[in-house]
């Protein structure tokens, strides 16, 4: 048999063709549909994925499927690792977030008591399955969400990936990573070929990061740009993850042009991929700084003691920024408001 937990949303789609399959292979499918939203993304749905797993006494050597998106792979793969304290899991991707970051990482996890991510274990996948042909029914607001995980890996680990995203550039959204090309100008097969080349290189970035340092040893993990301050307003705000980490990101390049670590002209190449993406670099609730600050100080505790922010040192590299006083930090957020001020939408995103 297959033990399968599911997206409620995925399982509508793609439910009974998954079904279909395994029955064509003479394996009974077990179905445990959950809800894959970030507000589900705690103790509690993990615990009610234990009781399911233990209902149909699941044994720790049968391997769970695990198909989705990023929360989905996040809370399914943490009750993996606490049920038989390591149980197997193969993650079947359906987004480009759980594609390309939350399917292939070690580090499973739920949110509790404000902080994102608190609970978690370390339990990688031991198979990561990432198909961009289910882009294909997300909405492009989806598409843009995830697209921002890409862009992070470009900035601070890899030069050419980020050529390839100002080659392509919008053209990734509105065709859905090359999934609805009818309309494309040009040689489809080459801009298929681009997709592929994206994914797998974002892909390459993520694992070699995330995993040369597996058991987070050190807190110099340059996966985590954007991820400094956006923890703290993304969900007051009601943001969908990829813009709250685009318009970290966004700030995170502008606090590397103040520390001479990227030129003008490389802020504003940064700038103008996330725009163009029609990513956020700003949201309203930025203006409220103590909130951000207080960001900052829960990020210093999650980190063990230091900022540790990752920010680009040049595009495709990264340096880290430990130190951000609070009247510095109010000042460089003074700022960074002006200069998105001069971007389509005054740096407000699509759909954020």
């Amino acid at each position: 048999r297959c033990v399968a937990i599911i997206d409620d949303k995925v399982d509508k789609l793609y439910g009974e063709p998954l079904k279909l399959y395994f029955d064509t292979h003479n394996i009974k499918l077990w179905k445990l549909v959950f809800p894959g939203n970030e507000v589900d993304k705690d103790i509690s749905a993990v615990e009610k994925m234990l009781v399911e797993l233990k209902k149909i006494k699941v044994s720790r050597d049968q391997p769970i499927l695990v198909m989705g998106g990023g929360v989905i792979s996040d809370i399914a793969g943490f009750a993996a690792a606490l049920y038989h304290r390591n149980t197997p899991y193969v993650m079947l991707c359906t987004s480009i977030v759980s594609g390309i970051d939350a399917g292939p990482s070690p580090r499973t996890c739920c949110d509790g008591f404000g902080f994102k991510n608190l609970y978690g274990s370390y339990h990688p996948p031991v198979l990561t399955l990432t198909d961009r042909s289910f882009f294909r029914t997300l909405h492009h607001g989806w598409i843009r969400h995830g697209i921002a995980e890409i862009v992070k890996m470009a900035v601070v680990k890899d030069e050419e990936l980020f050529n390839l995203l100002e080659q392509v550039s919008s053209t990734l959204v509105w065709t859905k990573f090359g999934t609805e090309i009818d309309d494309l100008s040009g040689d489809k097969e080459t801009f298929e070929n681009v997709c592929d080349l994206i994914i797998g290189k974002a892909l390459e970035g993520y694992v070699r990061s995330e995993y040369g340092n597996l058991w987070e040893t050190h807190q110099c993990r340059p996966h985590a740009y954007g991820h400094t301050w956006s923890p703290g307003y993304e969900l007051p705000a009601g943001m969908l993850h990829g813009h709250a980490v685009a318009t970290g990101m966004g700030f995170g390049a502008y606090l590397s042009f103040c520390n001479d670590w990227i030129t003008k002209q490389e802020l504003y190449r940064i700038l103008n991929l996330l725009s163009g993406l029609e990513l956020s670099l700003w949201h309203p609730v930025m203006c409220d700084n103590m909130k951000i600050y207080k960001a900052q100080e829960k990020m210093i505790e999650k980190r063990g003691g230091n900022l540790a922010a990752p920010i680009p040192k040049g595009i495709g590299n990264c340096g880290y920024l430990n130190h951000l006083p609070f009247e510095l930090l109010q000042k460089r957020l003074r700022e960074y408001k002006e200069i998105c001020q001069e971007f389509p939408r005054k740096g407000l995103g699509i759909e954020a």
